[in-house]
């Protein structure tokens, strides 16, 4: 039995990204007092960091949202994505065994291999195609067979947070500055995804763990679309006029191969009476806004 949200002690890991920053939000709105720690603040890859948070703060529970996510240089830091995805996760579960903690660990579309015609479901086969999700495959593992008390949130294609205004990007704020500088943005219409706004994954995720939810759980936007669907709706909601241009992948020449289809749904949530992420178009207006990108 879970205490209160007042009550329980949260640690949010990677907190300076997308999910983790809105996660301290969202749960702080549900009366939490959620600590969120940065890459500077601990590193999830040494134990010794991992101990002393556990010694120092207390956990009830934990929320691992740190990973190495660039897919295509996972390709060649193979190394360092396992130690990172898969590693980190292993530490942070044994030692919230021993201290009878929670965890919650944060996955990726990429376990499955893309050639379902439908979203895939919880209780689908998994096999990825590139070191990226091999390295956060493994991490799903190295938590479920150390830790009974825990649950695997796979989230898909993010935007939003605070990302872009520490000087970084995601695909929307990426997509909206090249249509309004270049007047033309060409994408990918060979890959199915479920775009998600980190702050609606992020309170999916706390209703989960309002409710004691364990196991696999999908967490991501409801609809379904190719990336050219996603740009085309962004630019679209800018108003400014540019051309979004479909492209296959390969024109591409990325390191990583992407799978086909990675457009998640959940079996469960329904179930569980949490409510999945809206579709990204409710969260584009607002959000394209706090960005600085007019919309008309």
């Amino acid at each position: 039995m879970l205490k209160d949200n007042s009550a329980l002690k949260i640690v949010v890991l990677g907190a300076a990204g997308q999910l983790g920053a809105a996660l301290v939000e969202e749960l702080s709105k549900k009366g939490a007092e959620p600590k969120g720690l940065a890459r500077a603040d601990l590193d999830i890859t040494r134990e010794e960091d991992i101990s002393e948070m556990f010694e120092s703060m207390g956990p009830d529970v934990v929320i691992n949202c740190a990973a190495f996510v660039r897919v295509d240089d996972c390709e060649e830091m193979v190394e360092e994505a396992f130690r990172v995805n898969c590693l980190g996760p292993a530490l942070i579960a044994a030692a919230a065994r021993r201290r009878r903690a929670r965890m919650v660990q944060v996955s990726t579309d990429y376990v499955f291999d893309g050639k379902k015609r439908a979203p895939y479901v919880e209780s689908d086969r998994v096999n990825p195609i590139n070191v990226y999700g091999a390295s956060k495959l493994a991490g799903e593992l190295a938590v479920s067979s150390q830790l009974e008390d825990h649950l695997i949130v796979r989230v898909a294609a993010l935007f939003g947070g605070t990302t872009s205004k520490a000087g970084g990007s995601n695909f929307v704020t990426a997509v909206a500055k090249r249509a309004r500088e270049k007047g033309r943005v060409e994408v990918v219409d060979d890959q199915m995804v479920s775009p998600t706004y980190a702050p609606y994954a992020a309170r999916t995720i706390a209703g989960l763990i309002e409710k004691g939810a364990a196991g696999i759980v999908h967490a991501a936007g409801e609809e379904p679309v190719t990336w050219f669907e996603f740009a085309r709706e962004v630019v679209a909601v800018m108003g400014t006029g540019a051309q979004v241009a479909p492209i296959k992948s390969a024109a591409l020449g990325q390191k990583a191969r992407r799978p086909a289809n990675s457009a998640l749904v959940s079996e469960r949530l329904g179930g569980l009476s949490v409510d999945p992420p809206p579709s990204f178009r409710e969260a584009l207006p607002g959000y394209l806004a706090s960005e600085g990108f007019e919309y008309g």
